[in-house]
């Protein structure tokens, strides 16, 4: 059994306090912008220029705090905000809901890749892979913090958090370090799949990477839900589970349409490449044909200049 006394506060400067949960966030956003230069340097999305990424990562930062702060509020816990509307502002002590944030940061990158004519499965591909990273180490944040944790147990990893006082003197399930190992695991499987995409079967399928991750998170969360603490709301179901389900919907929905969604889009992604090698193609035809040309034209003069010297001899 552990005893969780680890402070939220990472470090003070003067009267701000810099939280382990803001750290976070902090160094995930540092890591995409660079995560995304790169890639946008190397022309890996089609129409997704470097000059664009900081727009769209100021518009996912946004979308991500609005949406996930909402749904937190609003959907999980809507009586205390009513009743301490300004406390709907203070997220640096935490609560985000996952949900809100995947919803409305999807809505962002909608509206972005069909403006910029970007594939919008390209563009969500790219993303889900650091964002399975990323979540896994907002849950260690939510340890920190001593939020969402598990019911009651004995199990020898149980954890008190003392740091908490809502939770204090309690042993419970650490839910959230659970959460951290799925989304690591997660992590791995979307990896695994990029290697076996490129690498074995030499074909990338736009939107496979978003359907696995959508049905993977769904699934796990809505069973690692059952050993949080939470009230139910319907059939036994908390909310955590409720919304998971329209996760996993969504994701088989997804996997199920993306060979007619990449054929509607018709797959500016898939369709560059085949151009690209088209072009080289024809190009190498080319230039073939310009040396076949250019020998005959050798032995053409060589012929003509072997002809002048016998009659001048």
């Amino acid at each position: 059994m552990f005893i969780n006394n680890i402070n939220p506060i990472f470090a003070h400067i003067g009267p701000l306090e810099i939280r382990w949960y803001g750290l976070v966030y902090a160094i995930s956003f540092i890591f995409l912008y660079f995560y995304l230069k790169f890639i946008t340097k190397k022309k890996v999305i089609p129409n997704f220029e470097e000059s664009e990424v900081e727009t769209f990562l100021i518009g996912l930062i946004i979308t991500m705090i609005i949406g996930a702060r909402l749904f937190h509020c609003f959907i999980y816990h809507p009586h205390y905000y009513f009743k301490h509307p300004l406390e709907i502002f203070m997220i640096w002590k935490g609560g985000l809901s996952f949900h809100g944030a995947i919803l409305f940061m999807t809505m962002w990158v909608y509206y972005f890749a069909k403006h910029r004519k970007i594939h919008i499965l390209v563009l969500s591909d790219f993303l889900v892979f650091p964002a399975a990273l990323f979540l896994a180490l907002g849950r260690m944040a939510n340890f920190v913090n001593g939020e969402l944790v598990g019911k009651l147990t004995n199990v020898s990893w149980a954890v008190n958090f003392n740091n908490s006082k809502a939770y204090a003197g309690t042993f419970r399930h650490p839910t959230q370090i659970y959460e951290a190992f799925k989304n690591l695991f997660l992590f791995f499987i979307l990896a695994a799949v990029k290697i076996i995409q490129g690498q074995i079967f030499r074909q990338y399928v736009p939107g496979l990477m978003t359907a696995i991750f959508l049905i993977g998170y769904g699934a796990l969360r809505f069973f690692i839900e059952f050993l949080k603490e939470g009230a139910t709301v319907v059939l036994g179901l908390n909310m955590g589970q409720i919304l998971s389900v329209f996760v996993i919907i969504f994701g088989i929905y997804l996997a199920n349409q993306i060979h007619k969604i990449n054929k509607d889009l018709k797959c500016n992604h898939c369709s560059k490449t085949e151009n690209n090698n088209l072009e080289k193609k024809k190009s190498n035809k080319k230039t073939k044909k310009n040396k076949k040309t250019e020998n005959k034209t050798n032995i053409k003069n060589n012929n003509n200049k072997e002809t002048k010297n016998h009659n001048n001899n």
